[in-house]
């Protein structure tokens, strides 16, 4: 670790001992994902139907990131591990919204189609940007433009995104996914706030700055792979309400109930 820091040679040795130290969390996170990779394979996801075809696609999403945050976690990086779970996090909360309301999808759309937009705008108008844009990069960005504006012309007079994420989670039921899990995460793992920082200050005071730490933490695994939980719960609950064919639900019931009973 002192020479190499993560990418030490000698990591297997840490990961083990993490894993042993957390070993009743991982087994649960082991079995959410195994329901993950079974659902994954069982969808059967209509073509035709936008709606099934992003969920789909959303869920897959999900499921890379649950698994990257445990590859995450058993490496003591758990600061990183719950950026992933909030990005995740917002990723389910709009799969349970586009699972029980197709609208969300022409939504998600022009919301991508806004930021698109937005940004080539931003592009063509700030000046430490647009000062190393060539003639053709400029005809490029304003042909996108035009481009959206003919396809999507709501796009253009939007005062606002058109997905907010926080009435997402009110109206179809993850309010508790984003306050708990997308929320908390933003402010002790996300962004670079003095609960960030603890995490890199010896003694967990940022304040007092008693000394600089770098190398594994293991102080709030349990929680840290909860809302990791959280998150493929969601996720697998809008997957089999929407995909009825997907198999091993009752195995689901089974591994929240195991998640339950270790009372985190």
């Amino acid at each position: 670790m002192k020479k190499h820091g993560f990418l030490s040679p000698n990591l297997p040795a840490l990961i083990a001992n993490i894993r042993k130290n957390g070993a009743c969390q991982f087994a649960v996170a082991e079995a959410f994902n195994e329901l993950g990779m079974c659902a994954l394979r069982d969808i059967n996801a209509n073509p035709a139907s936008q709606q099934e075809v992003l969920g789909d696609s959303l869920f897959g999403r999900v499921l890379t990131s649950f698994q990257s945050a445990i590859i995450l976690c058993e490496r003591g990086l758990l600061s990183d591990a719950a950026t992933l779970i909030r990005s995740a996090a917002e990723t389910a909360i709009i799969l349970k919204a586009i699972a029980k309301d197709a609208e969300i999808c022409r939504r998600l759309t022009l919301g991508m189609m806004h930021q698109e937009r937005t940004l080539a705008q931003s592009w063509l108008h700030a000046s430490q940007v647009n000062t190393v844009l060539n003639k053709d990069d400029i005809d490029t960005l304003k042909n996108r433009i035009d481009t959206i504006d003919r396809d999507y012309p709501a796009v253009k007079n939007m005062k606002d995104v058109a997905i907010k994420l926080d009435v997402l989670a009110d109206t179809y039921g993850s309010a508790a996914l984003y306050h708990i899990v997308r929320r908390i995460d933003a402010g002790n793992a996300a962004h670079a706030t003095l609960a960030a920082l603890r995490r890199q200050v010896k003694n967990n005071s940022a304040v007092a700055g008693q000394g600089f730490k770098f190398g594994p933490d293991e102080e709030d695994l349990p929680a840290t792979l909860s809302d990791a939980l959280s998150v493929m719960s969601s996720a697998l609950t809008s997957i089999y309400q929407r995909f009825p064919q997907v198999e091993h639900q009752d195995d689901f019931e089974k591994c929240l109930a195991a998640w339950r009973s270790l009372s985190i």
